[in-house]
Formats: C-alpha cells, structure tokens, sequence
C-alpha cells in the first residue's frame, strides 16, 4: 500500500491514478496506465501461438475489429480505481482495494450510471447479457484470481457505495469517463463495424483465454521499467508505446519469430545433434506435423534417445511456426535439473550467438539453475529494455525466470509437471499459466510415475491443450493400457496376449494407432534378473555389494524411502565397503532432502562419477528413486527394493554396460 502522504497538492495533481511511486510521490494517471495494458494485449493478440490458440477457443474468425474489442475492454480492468476511498489511500491510509469495490456498479442504483459511461454502441458487441458480464470478469479477474460478487452486505460491501459518490470536485464516473474515452481514441476500430461477424464470441472457453492474456498483460504493463512512471500526453504514450513494444516482447521471449529463421538450415536429426538417430529418434523423425500427431505417447527404455527425439520434434514444429515455446516437464526436481543441463547445452548448440538464443529456464521455485555465482540478475532499478549493457539487459530476458507464475513464458522452459497441472486446477493466475502455455509444445517425461490422481488431473491437461491447437508429447519405459486409454479415447482395448505382442519401442498417436521404431540390427540387451529375501535383512546385501565393488563393478542400489537408502549406507560404511560415492571428499547417499544448492552439485558429481563418460571404476551409490528419474547414469550390478514392472524397465535401461561386466545384473 502507498505510503501517507499529507501534500494536499500531491492529491489534486494526481486524482486519477494508476500507478503511484511512494519514493518519488510521482503518479501515473489511471488512463495512461490502462492504455499501457491494453496495447500488450493488442500486443500479444498478434504473436502467432496466441493468436492460434484464440482462434481455436472462440470457434470463429477473429477480425481485427473483435481484437480491437477487445482491447478497449481491458483498457477497462482498472476502471475500479477510480472509487475515491482507493484514489485517496495515500492521503488517508485506509486500507481500499479496487476489484471487489465494483461491485455497487453492478448490484446496485449505481449500475444505470455506469452504463451510462460506457458507449452506446457497446451494447452491440455481445450476444447477449450474460457474455457481456462475463467479458467484464474476464478482464476484471485480472489480478490472478476470477471475481464474482455474492451480494454481500458487510465489511467492504457495505463501505463500497459511498466510494462511488461525488466529494467535492472529484467525481469518480468522471474518472472512468476518461478512461472509456481515450479508449475509443485508441481503439477506434472496435466501432468501426456492426456486422454480426464481429460480435464477440460466447464460448466460455474463448473468455478464459482472454482473463489469463488480460493477467499477463496487467504484468507487463504495469512492469515501470519499462512504462515508467512520468507525466505525458495520450498521444504521446501510445505513440512511445507502439515503439517499444515490440521490443519489450522479444526481449521477454514471447515474440519469437525472429529466432526462426536462425534455425532454418538444421534439417534432419543428424544436423540438430551431430549424430546417427536410433530407431526411434528416426521414427519421430519421419512424422509428419498434423493432426494425429498433435499427441504422440513415446514409450522406450532409458537410453534409447527420447529426450533428443522430443528435443528434434520441438525444433520441426518451432521451425514450421506449429509452436512457439517448449515446456519440459518432469516428475522430480532432480530430474528437472538433469535434463534442464542437456536441453541449454542443446539450445547453445542450434543458437551459437548468445544475443540470438532463446532463453532456457529452469521452472523449479528455489532450485538454482547454477551455482549463485554463475547468473545474477541485476536490480530492477538499473534494468531498462534501452540498456547497452548486456548484464543490465540480462533483466529483460530473464523476466520469465524471475517468478514461478511467469515461468512458463519462457521460450525454453524445464521444471516439473506441478507447474503445467497449476494451469488446469484452481489456483492464483491459473489462466495465465494456461494462457501461457497453449503456445508451446507440452513434453512430460516418464508419465508411468503418475499415480492414478495424478492420471486423472494430466487427462484434463492434455484434453486442453488439444483442444486449444496445442501439441503434446508423452514419454515413459512403458505404459499400461488404462492409463494409454485415458488419454487417447480411442485406444484400442487389447487382451494380454496382443499387449505381450505389442511393439516396442514404439510411440501412439491421437488416433490410437501405435508405430513402432524398426530396431533391425540393434543390438539386444540381457539383464540377469535375481530375487531374494532381503527386504528386512540386508545384511547379506552388504556382502554382495562388497564383493562386486572389490571386482571393479560399479554398483547403485535404491531403496522406496529415503530412511531406508540411509540405513543401508550407514550399515556400508560400519562394514568398511570401499568404493563409496563422494561428493567432495564425502561419502554420501543420493536422494531428495538435501538443500537445492547441494543437490546441483551432487547431482553434477553422480553424473561424472556414473554417467557414460565416468571413469569405468568400481563406485557403490546408494539412493532412492530420485537416482532413476534422468540422470544418466551406468551400473553393472544395480539392487532394487521391490518395484512396479514399468519404474524396474525404467531403471534397468538401455545402455550395454562398460567391459569387464557384459551382462549386468538386477
């Protein structure tokens, strides 16, 4: 809340605001303000995924007419800062908002003057009533959560009214008469037309896309770094901004169209990675971008390329213009991290110059990206889309990254499934989210982890994100057929003899048919599987484990609970078991409670010790399932608590192990 000011002169100068300094007492006017907001929306109406997924939500051709109709109503979002008991906060304190206080202007004798504010011609726009109201919550919603009125007759329903009454020279209609007409100044092409093709559409669908832009939107233009705060005309503002705008869109990674053409020239998967595809990295190679393959369900073992294949399929659509970002989502915030690594070392490969690369995030709240050292974004004061210095403009790129419910407005974003599933549940700005990424290709790795509510809640994800245009890519080691039938309706039921017969690897379109990759002359894998009853006495485990590693093998044993993995390290450690993996001279287990900083290092140290291109020494790591979700990673003798069948093809993989160990054991 601003801080009280007593400068009488303050308050004159500045009734109607909308933004207010409180360090410099300087004041925004509330019609500036709301311009700024509208223009990002028009903005943003423009950028081809958002325009798509418009389209797809309204059932009907969207002229420039209905965008300019648009426009003019976000222009209204903050109409209800113009109650006198939020214009004089400053001077009194009092505790007014500006969203709930509308109410009077719909629920009382003041709803006849407020539609007399309005243009006439408005009542043209909408089909009916209803749609016109439900326009109005859209943008009125526009701080992250739906507004609705209930009637209420206490606390601030009851004080509301009288902010709307006349007090001396200050008549707040006056205050939203203003902002309706220079509205009709910008927007003159919303009364341009009274042809029924533009009245504005009445799918609620279409009306929820407009409340998360309208959020987005309000969050750029109220960012003063780029809009400041400083008195100017109407004509001079819009003119400022329809010069900056462009910029500031690019520069924040929603306007990608001029990183396409800088990835014109990579045109096969050999180009995009520098290496032959596998069987099923050609097969995803040879698809073709259409409707059946908006959903492709991927299943194949680790190892066998399917994070490069979802990373290539991302590079056909983004180059045939079919989607604009990529969300990469996981199960875990190791798993996020592991994988965030490979597709920024990608992104650098296909974008060499850094000026010219779409950013990558890692979308994990509190998980660094890298070490502290590594990435300092610089203070908001000294961030502007002017700036030369290339650690100042570091701001603007970075503007996704500074906060989890901007995440997805990455170009390139990789974090965890929670952050897709906020955008279909009710949660602050769950429109944003959705909003935000209907643009992109939606990617969640290893969907066998999902328990059966989480099934249900990636249904409802996936049927939304079709249903707007998007596309979708899905991988697991494999998937059972109820779970493949909630999410493709028509696929088909099998009895267990053609499941046991079913290709694989294999991936499944929108139709339900299943291709599988042609593995002709690709080398098998044995794994020798071994039961024992060691669940309650691990005591012999510990001799096994000593043996192996004595023998060079390298060893990784996971446990279900993290209590378990560190019992089984202790009883390591008191048996004298040599070999034990360090993380900086430490002997240490591997699993998710460790703080996010010492997780980055010691997942860095798993991979060098473990992955492919470690030493091939003997090592016994000791975990929990955070070991097996994308961390790249070699073993010959792995010992597992029990497991479903799909986390044990997960972890056993596809990799041949190094020599002097050819045929592994689980």
């Amino acid at each position: 809340m601003p801080q009280v000011s007593r400068d009488p002169d303050i308050a004159q100068r500045c009734i109607f605001w909308g933004k207010y300094d409180d360090s410099t007492q300087e004041c925004l006017p509330l019609v500036l303000h709301s311009l700024d907001v509208a223009m990002v929306f028009r903005g943003l109406t423009k950028l081809p995924g958002i325009r798509r997924t418009l389209s797809q939500a309204s059932e009907k051709p969207l002229t420039n007419v209905i965008l300019d109709r648009l426009a003019f109503l976000v222009m209204l979002h903050d109409i209800g800062k113009a109650n006198l008991g939020f214009q004089k906060k400053p001077w009194t304190g009092e505790k007014v908002g500006h969203l709930r206080e509308l109410a009077p202007l719909f629920e009382s004798d003041l709803h006849e003057k407020f539609i007399e504010v309005l243009p006439a011609s408005m009542a043209h726009w909408f089909p009916d009533g209803e749609t016109a109201y439900s326009y109005l919550m859209a943008v009125f919603s526009h701080h992250g959560r739906p507004l609705r009125f209930q009637e209420e007759s206490t606390g601030v329903f009851a004080r509301a009214p009288r902010y709307w009454q006349r007090q001396g020279s200050w008549d707040p209609f006056v205050g939203i008469r203003e902002v309706t007409s220079a509205a009709e100044l910008a927007f003159r092409g919303a009364f341009t037309s009274s042809s029924e093709v533009d009245i504005l559409p009445e799918k609620p669908a279409f009306h929820h896309r407009v409340a998360g832009l309208t959020m987005l939107a309000d969050w750029i233009g109220s960012n003063a770094d780029w809009f400041p705060i400083r008195p100017m005309t109407l004509e001079e503002r819009q003119e400022e901004n329809q010069r900056i705008l462009p910029d500031i869109l690019r520069s924040i990674g929603l306007d990608v169209e001029p990183l396409r053409p800088l990835v014109a020239g990579i045109d096969s998967f050999e180009n995009a990675f520098d290496l032959k595809p596998l069987p099923l990295q050609k097969a995803l190679g040879d698809l073709s971008p259409d409707n059946d393959s908006r959903l492709l369900i991927v299943e194949s073992d680790t190892g066998s390329g399917k994070t490069e294949a979802a990373l290539h399929w991302f590079l056909r659509l983004f180059q045939s213009g079919k989607v604009d970002s990529l969300y990469f989502a996981l199960p875990t915030r190791v798993a996020a991290h592991e994988i965030f690594l490979r597709v920024q070392k990608t992104v650098e490969t296909w974008f060499p110059d850094p000026t010219k690369r779409p950013l990558v995030i890692l979308a994990v709240p509190g998980y660094p990206a890298a070490a502290p050292e590594e990435r300092v974004l610089p203070p908001p004061s000294k961030a502007h889309i002017s700036q030369d210095d290339e650690t100042l403009a570091w701001r603007e790129r970075a503007w996704a990254e500074e906060h989890p419910k901007r995440f997805l407005a990455a170009p390139v974003a990789v974090g965890t499934v929670d952050q897709a599933l906020l955008s279909t549940i009710q949660a602050a700005h769950a429109h944003m989210r959705s909003s935000l990424l209907d643009r992109s290709l939606l990617v969640i790795d290893e969907v066998h982890a999902s328990d059966r509510y989480m099934s249900i809640l990636l249904k409802h994800l996936v049927e939304h994100h079709l249903s707007v245009g998007g596309y979708a890519l899905l991988m697991s080691a494999t998937l059972g057929s109820r779970t493949q039938r909630l999410l493709i309706p028509d696929f088909p039921k099998k009895t267990l003899q053609e499941m046991v017969h079913s290709p694989y690897p294999a991936h499944t379109l929108r139709s339900g048919r299943t291709v599988g990759a042609q593995t002709a002359g690709t080398p098998a894998k044995e794994v020798q599987f071994e039961l024992h009853p060691w669940a309650e006495d691990r005591l012999p485990v510990v001799e096994v484990v000593k043996e192996a590693v004595r023998e060079g093998a390298r060893v990784l044993a996971i446990f279900n609970t993290v209590q378990r993995s560190l019992d089984f390290f202790r009883m390591l450690e008191e048996h004298g078991v040599p070999f034990l993996f360090s993380c900086r001279g430490i002997p240490t287990p591997h699993h998710g409670r460790y703080a996010p900083e010492t997780r980055v290092l010691l997942d860095r140290q798993v991979t060098v010790t473990m992955g492919k291109e470690g030493p091939p020494e003997a090592c016994a790591l000791v975990g929990t399932q955070t070991l097996e979700q994308s961390l790249d990673i070699d073993a010959d003798l792995m010992i597992t608590d029990l497991a479903p069948a799909d986390v044990l093809l997960q972890r056993v993989g596809s990799p041949p192990p190094p020599p002097p160990f050819p045929s592994p054991r689980l």
